[in-house]
Formats: structure tokens, sequence, C-alpha cells
């Protein structure tokens, strides 16, 4: 499997890095986890064909990570897509979310390819030829919940665990409020994909030691740490922990 990492920033914009996204290849196959803002361009500059995509999963709706959805369904469109695309939203989101896309100017009936809405919920999400994601439920937006009710929508956001091979396995965190909901089993995980806008990058550093985690790539990093993150990559590079930075490849 391989991972391209098409946005790294926090929910700051920033020239040098676009808003979260993250390609996953193989077996012929493409997914996509979450779809912040530029990240069609972001396919076209790393010569990628969005058309390859078979899933998006979305961990949660804040803009930064799936505001890019809409201009990447026009990008399907303009380029002559044909297969179904399999969109993954928060279960508590789904309804209201489905009726966004007129607004945009996408009418299902008119384009030359389907796209479907599915609801991701605690638990398996997805599985084909061997490719697994599950979802866990985490407290990023949990602070809304009052004022989500009031507007009669839900607040849930996720982390993903997803592998082809059972000893590969990987953890995208997207954004939390700690790392406690994740549970690893020590040992299990090769390598976790960590935000570290919302928590100290020392505490994840803590974390994945104590869960025996073999590789730690920081992502959606804030402009306060863009200064320090080169000579923190040096520092600790002996402990395989690195600084993901857009177009970024992992081998998986």
């Amino acid at each position: 499997m391989k991972i391209t990492i098409l946005g790294s920033a926090s929910g700051v914009a920033v020239p040098q890095r676009n808003a979260s996204a993250y390609l996953l290849e193989m077996n012929h196959r493409s997914y996509l986890i979450d779809a912040g803002e530029g990240v069609a361009q972001q396919l076209v500059r790393y010569r990628t064909d969005q058309n390859q995509i078979t899933c998006i999963f979305i961990s949660h709706t804040h803009t930064d990570h799936v505001s890019g959805l809409f201009p990447l369904l026009q990008l399907m469109n303009l380029t002559g897509r044909k297969e179904l695309l399999k969109i993954y939203i928060p279960q508590g989101l789904l309804p209201g979310f489905e009726s966004i896309f007129p607004y945009f100017q996408i009418f299902r009936n008119k384009w030359p390819f389907q796209f479907e809405l599915y609801p991701i919920g605690p638990g398996p999400v997805y599985q084909e030829n061997g490719f697994r994601l599950s979802a866990i439920r985490n407290g990023h937006l949990s602070g809304n919940r009052q004022m989500a009710n009031k507007e009669g929508i839900d607040c849930d956001s996720y982390s993903f665990r997803f592998y082809e091979k059972k000893e590969n396995e990987v953890i995208y965190t997207s954004d939390v409020d700690s790392l406690s909901h994740l549970n690893i089993t020590p040992g299990k995980v090769q390598i976790l994909i960590s935000e570290c806008t919302h928590i100290r990058v020392e505490d994840i550093i803590d974390f994945a030691f104590n869960a025996g985690v073999s590789r730690v790539i920081f992502t959606h990093i804030p402009p306060e740490m863009e200064e320090k993150a080169i000579p923190e990559q040096r520092k600790l590079q002996h402990l395989n922990l690195i600084f993901a930075k857009d177009g970024m490849v992992v081998e998986v």
C-alpha cells in the first residue's frame, strides 16, 4: 500500500501546505481519506488519476477536511468519469449532507457517473480485495454537541484504522481531543499518522512508545510549528518520527 500525503496543514491556510487529504493506492485501486480544500489540484499536481478513486472517507465535516469534495466531483465530471463513486460521511450528518449537492449545481441524474453516500459509524466501514477500514469515534467535536443538536444534526468525528495486510496496520487520527480512544494493542500498529494541532507532540510520542508503534508521521501541522519542524525531525529521526510534507509518499 502506498500513502500520498496531499495535504498536511492545520485549519489555518498557509502557502506551503494544503488542507487535509490522504490518498491510499493498492491493487490498482485508490481511496481518499478526507478531502480538504485544494485536493483536486493536489491530485493533478502529483499526477494521480482522480478517476481511479473508488471511495472517499470523510472523518468529520470541518471545512478543512471536506470542502475540497465539491471541486473534486466537478473535476471527475469534466474528465469523463464513468464508474460509481462511494462517499462515506459520519452517520449523524449524512441526511442533511445529501441535500447540499444541488446547491453546488451537482445533479446526479445529469452527470455521466453516479455517486452514493454511505454512513460512517464506530466499527468496520469498508472491506474490498484485502483492504479494510474501520472507524473509531473520537471527541474532537464534542464541544459543539449542544449547538449541533439545536440545528438538528450530530457532530460525529472519527479516526480511521486501515490495512491491506494485518501486520501493516495504519491509524490516521484525523483531528482529536486526545489519543485515549484508540486503545491500540502494543505492537499491532505499524504507522500512526497523527495530527499535532490539538494535541502535543510530546503526548503523541509517549503514546506511540507505549503502543509499540513502528513509525509516527505528524500531520495537520500548525503554522507556529513550521519553523521548528525540520530541527525536530532531525532530532527525532532515530526514533522514526517525521513531519509530513505535501507530496510525501509513505510505503506500508
